[in-house]
Formats: structure tokens, C-alpha cells, sequence
């Protein structure tokens, strides 16, 4: 990979890190952990959801919230202290909006892989394990709105047991069922 490549994975392995260690140190249980990316024009976000938040946010009547980056009170958390960095490296990447289709697409799918090999080193450092087992806890890099990236990088990121109910109730589209390996 070039060092591009690698100086953005290492910004936002980093961001993301201490974002995720900062919000992890409040103990509760965590179900979901992922990097967002709007349209694929704007610098990646953190996003969380546990359980005890859920049930702050999202009593039972409301089950719909439980997957929706946007109603998480951990939505973009600390963004601002912790990902000052990344915001400058994508923001002095060229514009999206500006190029043909090819290269348009080359540049969002660059985008996408730094931020999913950057979860993916988070991954291998155990940070996703500190409050919940890992097979309880799904991550993802998410492009909003959604798009079919999104299962390929869930699919990619995470061991099967893990999946499952994300399947069944994220709305995939997808029968819950999760053979593909975790990378």
C-alpha cells in the first residue's frame, strides 16, 4: 500500500482509538462500534451503541433505533478532540464531487479501506473485547446513506457469531446467516 494509504489508517486507527477507549471507560456493554462516512465526501465519524444506552434512548417501543447511527448518544463522540487529524488529511483529499466516475469511485473505495483496515487493527489490538465479549459486539464502516459496502465491510470485519443478529435485525436484506470468514 502507499504511505498515503497508510498515513490515513494510521490517523484514523488512532482517532478512532482513543475515542473508542474514552467511551469504552464508561462500563457499560457494547453491541456496536463502527466508522461512518456520509456519501463518501465528509471525514469518518465514531459511532457506539450499548445496551444500557439503548434502553436510555430506545425503550422497547421504539426497537427500531436499536442499529441507527444518528439516534446513538455516542454518535461523532468526542469528534472534535480526537479526529482534528483525520478531518485535515480527508479534507485536503480531492473532491469527490469534482472527479469522472472512475476515479470518483477509486477515491470512495480508498476512503472506505483505510477506515475498514483501520477497525480492523483496532480489531487485532483487542480493543472491541475491553466491555464485552467480541462475538457481542459488531463493527462496521458505514457509508450514509447506507449502500451494499456496508455488509461487505461487516462481513469482513467480523467473526460469524457476531453477525447474526445484526442480519436479522439491521435490515440488511440479508437472511441471518454469517459464513464468510473474519478477515
Amino acid at each position: 500500500m502507499s504511505s498515503e494509504f497508510d498515513q490515513l489508517v494510521d490517523a484514523i486507527a488512532d482517532a478512532a482509538r482513543k475515542t473508542f477507549l474514552d467511551l469504552f471507560s464508561n462500563g457499560e456493554t457494547f453491541y456496536y462500534a463502527g466508522l461512518n462516512i456520509f456519501e463518501g465526501v465528509c471525514p469518518p465519524t465514531a459511532c457506539a451503541w450499548s445496551y444500557e444506552a439503548l434502553e436510555r434512548v430506545a425503550p422497547s417501543d421504539r426497537p427500531w433505533l436499536k442499529w441507527s447511527y444518528a439516534d446513538s448518544p455516542y454518535d461523532c463522540f468526542k469528534h472534535e478532540e480526537y479526529f482534528a487529524e483525520v478531518d485535515r488529511l480527508f479534507f485536503a483529499r480531492p473532491d469527490l464531487w469534482e472527479m469522472g466516475e472512475a476515479d470518483f469511485y477509486a477515491e470512495l473505495t480508498l476512503r472506505a479501506e483505510t477506515m475498514v483496515a483501520a477497525m480492523a487493527r483496532l480489531d487485532a489490538e483487542g480493543l472491541f473485547a475491553l466491555n464485552q465479549p467480541r462475538a457481542d459486539i459488531v463493527i462496521n464502516v458505514e457509508s450514509q446513506p447506507p449502500d451494499a459496502m456496508n455488509l461487505g465491510h461487516a462481513r469482513r470485519l467480523n467473526p460469524p457469531e457476531a453477525l447474526t443478529v445484526w442480519l436479522h435485525e439491521a435490515d440488511t436484506g440479508e437472511v441471518a446467516s454469517a459464513e464468510e470468514p473474519h478477515a
